[in-house]
């Protein structure tokens, strides 16, 4: 219903906004490319590793009333496969442009609203497709690639972006021990003031062929004045994993 509502706003009683633009902002890790392409970070080929993006799409022209979560995202192209829109109703997380705050969340010129990306790739190489925004006929390129799988330790998502401390949904991932030897993990440690949330799912020596369920990981600003984009590092007593960690706080 919703798709069927956006690629025929006027018959749902909200016409498209009138000479309306939509914009994107790049995350602060992965800036846009310099053609403006939106670039993921690498990713495991064959499903091992998924690679995120939290992109910023600003309304540049005029309000559009219609909802900003009614917006259908959806990637064209000889790749598209291989992209996912994280396109759920958060109902703790109004940034996110599936945000809806009763019957809909109005999207006024100049305002923002966070869109979730994912790559994941069976094959490697350079990945290429098309980021279309249903109802303004606008579209924008995306690239990412997709190298060998790891043969050892790794996290299946290597980088993650982290919420401002007052949402309830927390990213979590998985570290896997691809290797043919146990692993000396020992205890997470994140930079301040990324912290840990909730119980820490991995042993201290993580056996070969074995997974784990890492905790979830926010970005608590309670204490702090900072505002702009903050990036850290998640990692554990031994060194033997990395995941970089990023998040966007507005004042």
């Amino acid at each position: 219903m919703r798709r069927l509502c956006v690629l025929a706003l006027a018959a749902c009683g909200h016409e498209p906004p009138s000479g309306g633009t939509l914009a994107i902002r790049g995350p602060c890790a992965h800036p846009l490319g310099p053609a403006g392409e939106i670039m993921f970070p690498d990713a495991g080929a064959q499903k091992a590793q998924t690679a995120t993006l939290s992109i910023d799409v600003i309304n540049t022209g005029v309000s559009f009333d219609a909802g900003r979560e009614l917006i259908v995202w959806s990637f064209e192209g000889d790749d598209a496969d291989d992209f996912t829109v994280v396109v759920e109703p958060a109902i703790h997380d109004p940034e996110s442009c599936g945000f809806q705050s009763a019957d809909s969340t109005p999207f006024p010129s100049g305002s923002f609203c966070r869109l979730d990306l994912a790559f994941q790739s069976r094959t490697e190489g350079d990945k290429h497709t098309t980021l279309r925004a249903a109802g303004f006929d606008q579209t924008f390129p995306v690239r990412a690639t997709a190298v060998a799988p790891p043969t050892g330790l790794y996290a299946t998502t290597p980088e993650l972006y982290t919420k401002p401390w007052d949402t309830v949904e927390v990213p979590q991932f998985v570290i896997v021990n691809a290797g043919t030897n146990g692993v000396e993990l020992g205890y997470p440690l994140g930079d301040p003031p990324f912290n840990v949330f909730g119980d820490w799912g991995c042993p201290t020596f993580l056996d070969a062929g074995r997974p784990c369920n890492a905790a979830g990981v926010m970005y608590d600003d309670a204490f702090t004045t900072f505002h702009g984009c903050p990036i850290g590092t998640l990692t554990t007593t031994s060194g033997a994993i990395s995941v970089t960690l990023t998040s966007r706080l507005v004042p």
